[in-house]
């Protein structure tokens, strides 16, 4: 029978949980995970929200960067024989901070930032600046929260909805100035009009009221996103590849020019971003890097465009090159070649990606390979800082010129910084051997000797290109793992160096019983084909 003083006990102890269980609970304030401005409801029940994205890798930002995207497409707002003003369209759940002024009407060539919803505000109300000669007003977002800034302002006709813009916290932005003025505007005798000023490093715009007392009162608290704390919600996995199938190439005579055109072969679940063009008559296989992306992030073309852009008789054969016609806010780097002049076939021969991962240069990004010098019909070929190529039926760089990835976006399983490095090996036979050397089994077992010798994980050792009248073989390094703490390319390179120096390194049968190969020296090639040097004179060993 149980006792009094235990039953006693254990009415205590459940009464002590429940009291630790509501104190949890009343302790519980949910509110801070919330923008009180958006109105979101929320159950307790099984911590279940409306209206919040409590997805994680959208969580991770609060607080810590702003998470951003970008786009390319605009609403047409405003327009006159000056300027025109334009709404930068809202993707999802990111709006944008202003709108855009381009000279007369040309549409914005910049993309333009939109902001997470979630960790941004709406306006309280806008304050009137000034009114255009079409009755246009111009506006600024006011907020009574003044952890929050306006970035710019907006036009509308009528008085604009607080769902159009966004307002942005404090700690995400830096102090401005403007940059320069765009347009300025006398109304009438009485009115002494306005002006609308670029923003430095924004694409938003302000408005600065002539009439004021103070008339440069407006131009004093200016603000622009701090770029070092902005992100995107997924970093654009990238991988380089070293494979290549050769499309053509083509020796201008007139000129003393040559280029040859290939097309990456991308390693499985990675996409090519266009053709490669080559200003050196070298193979790029195993040699030059390309930057590949995943396909979680890639698009295809629409089309590849009603024309090609130009074309290029390679003696009895043409040759055409076509930019495809890319989805919203995605854009081509590349371009791609084509046997013929009729437009491609394979929707997969090249990939397009999200704006949100590129950013406009202002340094050269395209060298001129190739032109064809001839004014009534020109024709141009360029080489993007990726290798990719780029025509134009201009002498001047293409529309894509500045376009470039922002590195700082992407994420990878290798080192990208890590260069891939090939060396060019002299071999000798094993004259004791009967048999013909496969080389199949000659690759693994080369690999597996490099493995051993180098402490280096036979992953990263590539062994193609053996030749043996000339008893040559190219071995390619590749770059390491991310997340493994190993051996640099460089310092592998160093390693063989060493080795070599001292004596040969003999590449042994499976079961140790014979060797197959000698290899005695050997020379490394340079990764940029377009500065491409095979420093082996001889094939006597001469590291970099």
């Amino acid at each position: 029978m149980i006792q009094y003083s235990t039953i006693l006990l254990i009415i205590l102890l459940v009464i002590l949980i429940v009291i630790v269980l509501k104190r949890i609970t009343l302790n519980l304030d949910m509110r801070k995970y919330f923008d009180g401005a958006n109105n979101i409801n929320f159950q307790l029940q099984g911590l279940r929200y409306e209206g919040f994205d409590n997805n994680s890798e959208t969580s991770k930002f609060f607080g810590d960067k702003l998470d951003i995207r970008k786009t390319n497409q605009y609403n047409k707002i405003f327009s006159n024989d000056k300027y025109t003003v334009w709404e930068p369209k809202q993707i999802d759940n990111y709006l944008p901070i202003g709108h855009v002024v381009t000279k007369v009407n040309k549409k914005p060539k910049d993309f333009s930032i939109l902001v997470n919803k979630n960790q941004t505000i709406k306006p309280d109300r806008f304050n009137i600046v000034s009114i255009s000669n079409d009755n246009f007003g111009i506006w600024q977002p006011v907020s009574s929260d003044e952890n929050y800034v306006t970035l710019g302002n907006i036009y509308s006709k009528e008085y604009p909805s607080k769902y159009s813009v966004r307002m942005v916290e404090r700690k995400f932005v830096v102090k401005s100035d403007i940059s320069k003025m765009i347009f300025s505007n006398k109304v009438g005798a009485n009115d002494k009009g306005y002006e609308l000023w670029n923003i430095k490093d924004s694409d938003c715009f302000t408005c600065n009221n002539k009439n004021n007392i103070n008339e440069f009162d407006s131009l004093k608290n200016i603000y622009s996103l701090n770029h070092n704390l902005l992100d995107v919600k997924k970093k654009l996995y990238v991988k380089h590849t070293l494979s290549y199938k050769k499309i053509t190439q083509y020796t201008d005579e007139n000129l003393d020019k040559f280029f040859s055109i290939w097309r990456p072969i991308p390693p499985k679940n990675f996409c090519s971003l266009g053709d490669v063009i080559i200003s050196k008559d070298v193979d790029p296989n195993n040699i030059l890097q390309t930057l590949v992306v995943h396909e979680s992030f890639c698009k295809f073309p629409i089309n590849y465009g009603i024309k090609p852009v130009i074309t290029i008789k390679n003696k009895k054969k043409e040759y055409s090159i076509w930019k495809p016609t890319p989805p919203e806010n995605h854009v081509f780097l590349g371009h791609v070649i084509q046997k013929g002049v009729e437009e491609p076939t394979e929707e997969n021969l090249i990939a397009c990606i999200p704006a949100d991962y590129l950013t406009i240069e202002t340094r050269e990004t395209h060298s001129l390979v190739w032109n064809n010098v001839n004014e009534e019909n020109p024709k141009s070929l360029w080489m993007n800082n990726l290798n990719l190529v780029n025509g134009n039926s201009k002498y001047v760089p293409p529309e894509s010129k500045g376009v470039t990835i922002n590195m700082d976006l992407t994420t990878s399983d290798v080192d990208l910084l890590d260069n891939s490095r090939s060396i060019v090996l002299n071999f000798k036979k094993n004259n004791n051997n009967l048999e013909e050397l496969n080389h199949v089994y000659v690759k693994n077992m080369v690999r597996n000797t490099f493995s051993r010798k180098f402490d280096l994980n036979e992953d990263r050792i590539k062994v193609e290109q053996i030749d043996e009248e000339k008893e040559t073989l190219t071995l390619t390094i590749l770059s390491r793992n991310i997340e493994k703490n190993s051996i640099l390319v460089e310092e592998v390179m160093k390693q063989i160096e060493k080795a070599l120096n001292i004596g040969d390194i003999k590449v042994y049968n499976e079961d140790k019983t014979n060797y197959l190969i000698t290899i005695i020296d050997g020379g490394i090639i340079t990764e940029n084909l377009n500065e491409i040097v095979i420093d082996n004179t001889d094939y006597k060993l001469s590291f970099e």
